[in-house]
């Protein structure tokens, strides 16, 4: 409160509820600061993104593949407390128009700001570049064969995919992070990776 308070400049967060086909995460609340100009002075960096394509080849030289979900990895990033003023909403659990909002403010990053994507892929990266010794095919999976927060993968045995799996899950979960799921070639996928049990999105 002090921070926010002896703050020069405070921002609100416009935020509305959307809908999405998630089995996990239906609905979502998400932040639109550029509808309040947050998103125009924000520095999103450059485009460091692995070109999906690129994944999906490698992908397809493997004999065995393997695919997972980072959990709600934007949530899982703290923000600075120099940030905290940038991030307060308005918002009251009743939801009644005629009852004044409390105040509230964002820790983590969220969806919806331009900064977070990068944000997020700066902190992966770097998670696996510092585990890199302990944790080399982590390494390999996380900073070549992941998209934002869906990484898939591969090798030529079951056992280099489990140790693969096994390395990325620890490695992940060093940094605070979790997977929602692990499909494997040649495995029924999870009930929570799939709509039907038999294949996945």
């Amino acid at each position: 409160q002090r921070i926010i308070n002896e703050n020069g400049f405070r921002h609100y967060m416009p935020w509305r509820v959307v809908l999405k086909e998630s089995t996990t995460t239906p609905i979502r609340m998400v932040v639109d600061p550029s509808v309040s100009g947050l998103n125009l002075i924000l520095a999103k960096g450059l485009n460091n993104l692995a070109k999906i394509n690129d994944i999906i080849i490698r992908s397809r030289c493997k004999m065995k593949i393997w695919s997972t979900d980072i959990s709600k990895l934007y949530n899982q990033l703290h923000l600075n407390d120099s940030s905290l003023p940038y991030g307060l909403f308005l918002f009251n659990k009743d939801m009644d128009p005629d009852k004044k909002p409390e105040t509230f403010v964002m820790t983590r990053a969220w969806y919806g700001v331009t900064s977070t994507g990068n944000q997020s892929g700066y902190a992966l990266e770097e998670l696996a570049r510092l585990l890199r010794p302990e944790y080399p095919a982590a390494y390999e999976v996380l900073s070549k064969d992941r998209y934002v927060d869906d990484v898939l993968s591969g090798a030529h045995t079951a056992e280099e995919v489990d140790q693969q799996v096994q390395q990325v899950t620890d490695a992940l979960a060093i940094g605070g992070f979790q997977t929602k799921f692990i499909v494997k070639s040649g495995e029924k996928p999870e009930d929570i990776a799939s709509t039907d049990g038999v294949s996945i999105k």
